[in-house]
């Protein structure tokens, strides 16, 4: 599962079937598939400012479903 972070530079809308928190501004969505919900977002108008993709690594799901870190 990938997470994408955007900081979007118009107010354009996602498309309603689109997972996901949108402010406006600032989208971030976990997904199993990064590339296709990119290409989606920008058929969808937006434009991004910043992108950033991120694929966690195993101690940052155990951070995440733990709350501890590997080491605590």
């Amino acid at each position: 599962m990938a997470i994408i972070e955007a900081e979007v530079q118009n107010n354009a809308e996602l498309p309603n079937d689109f997972p996901g928190e949108f402010d406006g501004n600032r989208l971030t969505i976990e997904t199993s598939d990064p590339m296709n919900d990119l290409m989606r977002l920008a058929q969808a108008g937006l434009n991004f400012k910043q992108l950033r993709v991120d694929r966690p690594n195993l101690e940052k799901v155990f951070l995440n479903l733990t709350g501890r870190s590997l080491r605590d």
